[in-house]
């Protein structure tokens, strides 16, 4: 809709194709305001030249919130997390609509719109499709998840990536075919080069032409041999890497600032968010990083790039490229083996604690009885301890250092966020448990 009612002349205001909100909303019951007669509210009755008559509903959430101030209209395009959705924004003051990922505990508006068979191949134009990440980025191959938000009034034929080692990718480069229709999809990329730069974009085709989504880029890793070689950051640091059963882990906890594409990650002091990417120093103290790491919350962990139909665990989010955030069964799956092939002579908790840096404990079988005695995996789980934030708005920045570790997963836990492995120096066991998205804990990448 948006796209359709920016490329005609008749909608825009002032030629600029981003001022299309004043032809979509009513021209009544809108508030007065500001002298821009490119705004919505400057003029009411100019309103409304497609006929779309949004009025400001608002929304409700314990009582009406934005009444006649702004139109609010879900879509069925849910956003990964717990509970959010994608939803239609026409806020006072804006000059074109936004898409955003909002609580489904909200009520909006709904508009309904005809079937794709009830319209005419005639009026069809292009699908609207966006890339929406990457994933499972390998030496030779690399999952690209897109979606097509809209059909553009025919049938969508054909959708998938493609892409190149130049940028702006075309249906004329390599390129998958994953069927038709709207929604989310998942592109395997297959036959690529190791330590090689690629651009890859979504596409979507019907009757009227090839649309394409945003360009992205990544990097195929290197060849590693686990346990031998180590692997970098985009800052440069060095982490070993440790071959446990079939998987292979890094050694150290993450200490990057920035994403895998250099985006910086925000350094957290006094702010906390379930939303918000943030990464958190222990104890706010500089010497600890190289020792413990940083930790991240949640959304710093996934990147906030997780769309609906993917896999929770198949994420790369805040790990270096060719590796990604585990999720629980891979935590599992680590336990399991430390348990069936270190046992009885030592528990789960000490197999994967370091054998330094832990508060001493009375308790046999426990990591601060013996330290001598862990890190039999070479996992070597340090105490970072984390960054808690509770319901009253205080946060407080690594504590339990020397007492804890905790390791986040990216994988839902129903009770609270997100689930996460804890190992505690009074425990003998490593622990599974859910903790909310807005703390700060350690990360450790796993390798595709």
């Amino acid at each position: 809709l948006t796209n359709y009612v920016g490329s005609q002349n008749q909608y825009i205001c002032e030629g600029d194709n981003t001022y299309i909100a004043k032809a979509l909303v009513a021209n009544t019951r809108w508030e007065y305001g500001t002298l821009d007669p490119c705004s919505f509210i400057y003029y009411p009755p100019s309103n409304n030249a497609t006929g779309f008559t949004a009025f400001p509903a608002g929304f409700f959430d314990n009582g009406s919130v934005d009444f006649r101030h702004s139109a609010y209209f879900w879509s069925s395009t849910t956003d990964y997390g717990n509970l959010a959705a994608y939803l239609y924004k026409i806020s006072s003051g804006a000059y074109t609509p936004q898409l955003y990922a909002l609580l489904q505990k909200y009520s909006f508006s709904v508009r309904c719109l005809l079937d794709d068979a009830g319209l005419n191949d005639s009026i069809a134009v292009i699908p609207v499709v966006t890339t929406k990440a990457m994933s499972h980025i390998t030496t030779t191959s690399a999952d690209c998840f897109g979606m097509v938000m809209a059909s553009g009034g025919a049938e969508v034929s054909a959708r998938g990536v493609c892409w190149s080692t130049s940028p702006n990718p075309t249906v004329s480069d390599s390129h998958t075919n994953d069927g038709g229709g709207t929604g989310p999809f998942t592109s395997n990329i297959t036959g690529l080069s190791a330590n090689t730069t690629y651009w890859v974009r979504a596409y979507a085709t019907n009757c009227a032409g090839t649309s394409y989504g945003q360009v992205k880029s990544f990097t195929t890793p290197s060849p590693i041999t686990c346990g031998t070689d180590s692997i970098t950051d985009y800052d440069g640091n060095y982490y070993h890497t440790v071959l446990i059963g079939q998987q292979c882990w890094m050694k150290e906890n993450l200490r990057t600032t920035h994403y895998a594409d250099g985006t910086p990650i925000i350094e957290g002091t006094v702010s906390f968010s379930d939303s918000i990417p943030y990464r958190y120093t222990p104890q706010n103290q500089s010497y600890n990083v190289p020792l413990y790491g940083y930790h991240y919350n949640w959304t710093a962990t996934v990147r906030e790039n997780i769309p609906a139909g993917v896999e929770p665990g198949d994420v790369q989010g805040v790990c270096p490229t060719g590796w990604h955030v585990p999720n629980r069964m891979e935590w599992i799956q680590l336990r399991n083996y430390v348990v069936n092939h270190l046992q009885p002579s030592y528990t789960a908790a000490m197999a994967l604690a370091s054998t330094v840096g832990w508060q001493g404990g009375d308790t046999f079988g426990t990591i601060g009885y013996n330290p001598s005695a862990n890190n039999t995996s070479g996992f070597t789980a340090m105490p970072a301890g984390w960054t808690f934030c509770d319901n009253d708005g205080n946060i407080f920045i690594g504590i339990e250092l020397y007492y804890n570790a905790n390791f986040w997963s990216i994988t839902p836990d129903h009770s609270y966020g997100a689930t996460k492995l804890a190992l505690q120096y009074d425990n003998p066991n490593a622990l599974l448990q859910g903790d909310t998205f807005r703390c700060g804990l350690s990360v450790r990448c796993l390798r595709y």
